[in-house]
């Protein structure tokens, strides 16, 4: 196999810092690291323009947070002298292998090994020093026979980089869910099972203009305030910056504190999108000032509670990365950090019950009475108990049923459109979806399916299977009222759907009702074309 001649080189902007991955592998990056493409950005010396070389001399050297390069891992034995002498700060269990976290004097080791014990991923750090370099172990991909590291270990071990790199310059990763809403962010904590992506959904479903901008792993920036113009002075954004000053300003003159420190803070507090998403797999290169954290505890009954600076530290700091805050060093920056988010922004607690009232509760406290805010999640929450209507704007819960399917739990959810007809008409049908392995999929079932920004639930009539009769690759479906098809990729499919059962006699009710509605339809239009003659 031919080598590549030169190092293929990448800079991704990631919380306003530039990232920059050298491939130093045998292929290259001939292939897709997942979630990162929309942070893909030019290399630094092709970003700014002739008239921007003022702002460059600032900004190179201040922003590009590191350089990585990808290598491959050599099966050379670890030297065992070596590694007698490192300390072991953290071992913990991934998805799919086993992590641990070395030291020695400055320099860090973080490896990921198999679950049968292989070292998959060697990332080499060191403080201070802004190369890092991540030894891969390569696999061939069956497909067009490259060979590539575990997508799933790179993208943690980068996370991790971006962890150790960005820490001292007051960016972290945050475990929480965040949505956005009047263009600020409120974030959501908690362990896993406490609700965070019910009350995400919730909020989504009844608080309008409400959207998801991450659900696991956002990246949390305690900036300078004097340095955000700086961050932007090459950005057409310059208006959207001093507006979110502006909004961030007015915040915190209209948040009573609790706690004492000055009211004009020297630090501003901004949420950034990130390539590290849960199972919705949401990745936007976005950034908002944060409005508040709320840490989420299930109740019986709703109650918001304003949290003081010790209670505030003590909901934050489960939050931030574990193994991190194992590190002396490390662990003094993340305090560093809460000690800036306390200074900066409310922290809240919300006992609450999985309901739109929780919703209301919290939007109160975070929003205050804003009364077109208000009314417009009452009438939400009142169309959808009075005519029980789910109401999904598709791109921002579509990634809430799929973790919830992943989950293995089963979603219901009332129909729109009208593409499966008679079996299914717009706002009166519930169906189920459930979890299947796509392989099981047969000729004549309803999958629930990606397509465009959006989703789809329509039956498939034709199985594309691979090469010499492998496994599916694709399914052919079309709608049952429909004559358009749509093919699928496997990887698009979703979950199963249980549809609901009707009787012979309901089935012919509908498609006479279906007809009489075209037949009254072709009326009015040649009433109209007559009404319109008559009148000349």
């Amino acid at each position: 196999m031919e080598h590549l001649e030169m190092d293929q080189s990448y800079v991704y902007e990631i919380a306003g810092h530039f990232i920059e991955i050298v491939w130093k592998l045998p292929d290259g990056q001939n292939w897709q690291l997942p979630g990162f493409a929309p942070f893909l950005s030019e290399k630094l010396s092709e970003k700014m323009s002739k008239t921007d070389k003022e702002c460059e001399a600032t900004n190179s050297a201040e922003n590009k947070l590191f350089t990585i390069n990808i290598v491959p891992l050599k099966e050379a034995a670890e030297d065992a002298a070596q590694k007698n002498k490192e300390r072991i700060l953290s071992t913990f269990d991934m998805e799919t292998g086993v992590c641990e976290l070395r030291k020695l004097d400055n320099s860090y080791k973080f490896l990921i090994f198999t679950t049968d014990g292989k070292l998959s991923i060697k990332l080499e750090m060191e403080t201070g020093r802004h190369v890092m370099n991540c030894l891969c172990a390569l696999y061939e991909k069956p497909t067009n026979h490259i060979k590539v590291p575990d997508p799933n270990h790179l993208r943690f071990a980068l996370w991790m980089a971006v962890g150790f790199a960005g820490i001292p310059e007051l960016t972290a990763a945050i475990h929480s869910s965040v949505i956005i809403h009047e263009n600020q962010a409120v974030l959501f904590l908690g362990e896993s099972g406490t609700g965070k992506s019910t009350h995400t959904r919730l909020w989504l479903e009844n608080v309008s203009g409400t959207r998801l901008l991450n659900d696991d792993s956002p990246l949390l920036r305690l900036h300078k305030r004097e340095d955000l113009k700086a961050r932007d002075c090459n950005s057409p954004r310059q208006d959207e910056l001093e507006q979110d000053l502006k909004l961030d300003k007015e915040h915190n003159q209209d948040q009573e504190h609790d706690h004492n420190h000055d009211d004009d803070h020297e630090n501003t507090l901004y949420i950034y999108g990130s390539p590290w998403s849960g199972k919705g797999k949401v990745y936007r290169n976005e950034n908002y000032p944060v409005a508040a954290i709320v840490r989420l505890q299930q109740a019986p009954f709703n109650r918001a509670t304003r949290l003081n600076v010790v209670q505030g530290f003590a909901a934050l700091y489960p939050s931030f990365p574990p193994a991190y805050l194992k590190d002396e060093n490390l662990h003094e920056m993340i305090c560093t950090i809460i000690s800036g988010i306390l200074k900066t922004i409310p922290v809240y607690r919300l006992e609450c019950l999985p309901k739109p009232s929780a919703v209301q509760l919290i939007y109160r406290n975070v929003f205050g009475n804003n009364k077109s805010g208000l009314e417009k999640m009452k009438k939400n929450y009142k169309n959808s108990h009075q005519k029980n209507v789910l109401f999904l704007p598709n791109e921002n819960v579509l990634p809430l049923i799929e973790e919830q399917i992943a989950a293995g739990k089963s979603v219901k959810l009332r129909v729109r459109g009208n593409s499966m007809f008679p079996r299914l008409m717009d706002g009166r049908d519930m169906v189920a979806l459930h979890h299947v392995d796509p392989l099981q999929i047969k000729v004549g079932d309803v999958i629930f399916f990606r397509w465009g920004k959006g989703f789809l639930m329509h039956r498939v009539i034709e199985i594309v299977e691979g090469q010499a009769g492998a496994r599916p690759v694709k399914f052919v479906t079309r709608g049952d009222a429909l004559r358009s098809t749509e093919v699928v990729p496997i990887e698009d499919v979703i979950a199963l759907a249980e549809l609901p059962a009707h009787s012979p006699r309901t089935l012919r009710m509908r498609r006479v009702r279906g007809w009489l509605q075209r037949v009254r339809g072709l009326l009015r239009r040649v009433w109209g074309w007559v009404m319109r003659l008559l009148r000349r």
